[in-house]
């Protein structure tokens, strides 16, 4: 492999090269023509060192990204910082079919449970596909695809490990998608996705219908608050299966009780994963 100059970078990351002058400067790798630097910038969420931390060692490592005759990127290749050896690569059109587009970003690798392996993500104008990496492989493990319009990646849980914060563009909602500590394989993300509806009629006098649907099987709780936030009913509190789903609300609270007209909010929870919407109650 070729020689790339990289005093410049880790300099930027870990602070000025000192140097006595030009003498003391010399090639220590030198990729390949059709690469380019990957800078991890336009991200403001975690630090540039741990986005930039492939292999979990506590150095950052070199991204590239590979790039065609148009200078268009068209994957990655990481590089370790230490060795120089390569540690993955990737080619975008893995992910173009489920993004539904070849134009997208390579924004860092993150890490979704504690201790766990880093995931690589990748973000397209709505939305954000998060690739489960093996380290010394080429390619994803597997993939997942959140609907974002913008998004941030960080650690509300103080564990050590992110939660993605997401705008879904196809609900309207902010939503937060972790993972199950206890149960989340190596090289898979267990994230569980969901659609909520809005409901049906709405407003309603006597009774409305909520759909929605569960894209995989996890515990699943839809409840109805008041604006003050106290759970007025819960309507599902079980373990559900894929696919489409219902439930009718009928006005009234957990004693069966008619509750007074005003607005009302439907929250449910597939997993980590949590969505809500409003409901207008007239009597």
């Amino acid at each position: 492999m070729k020689k790339f100059v990289v005093l410049l970078l880790l300099g930027l990351l870990a602070g000025p090269v000192a140097a006595q002058g030009t003498g003391d400067l010399r090639v220590l790798f030198e990729s390949d023509p059709g690469f380019r630097l990957s800078a991890l910038l336009d991200s403001a969420t975690v630090g540039l060192r741990q986005r930039a931390d492939f292999d979990l060692d506590g150095t950052p490592d070199l991204t590239l990204l590979s790039v065609d005759e148009q200078d268009n990127p068209v994957g990655i290749n990481t590089i370790d910082a230490a060795s120089l050896d390569t540690l993955w690569r990737f080619q975008y059109g893995e992910i173009a079919g489920a993004l539904g587009t070849s134009q997208f970003r390579f924004m860092g690798f993150f890490t979704f449970r504690p201790g766990g392996p880093r995931q690589a993500i990748f973000r397209s104008r709505n939305a954000l596909a998060l690739i489960a990496t093996v380290p010394g492989k080429q390619g994803g493990a597997s993939t997942v695809v959140l609907p974002a319009r913008r998004f941030a990646l960080l650690d509300l849980s103080g564990d050590g490990a992110v939660e993605a914060i997401v705008q879904n563009p196809e609900t309207g909602t902010v939503q937060v998608y972790g993972t199950d500590t206890g149960t989340a394989v190596e090289a898979e993300i267990e994230v569980a996705l969901a659609r909520l509806g809005q409901n049906y009629p709405n407003p309603f006098r006597e009774a409305t219908t909520i759909n929605y649907e569960v894209e995989h099987a996890a515990p699943v709780t839809l409840a109805v608050y008041d604006l003050l936030g106290r759970r007025v009913r819960t309507l599902v509190d079980e373990r559900q299966g894929p696919g489409a789903h219902r439930a009718v609300w009928d006005g009234r609270d957990a004693s069966g009780r008619p509750v007074a007209s005003g607005t009302y909010f439907y929250r449910l929870r597939v997993g980590e994963a949590v969505t809500s919407k409003q409901a207008l109650r007239i009597r």
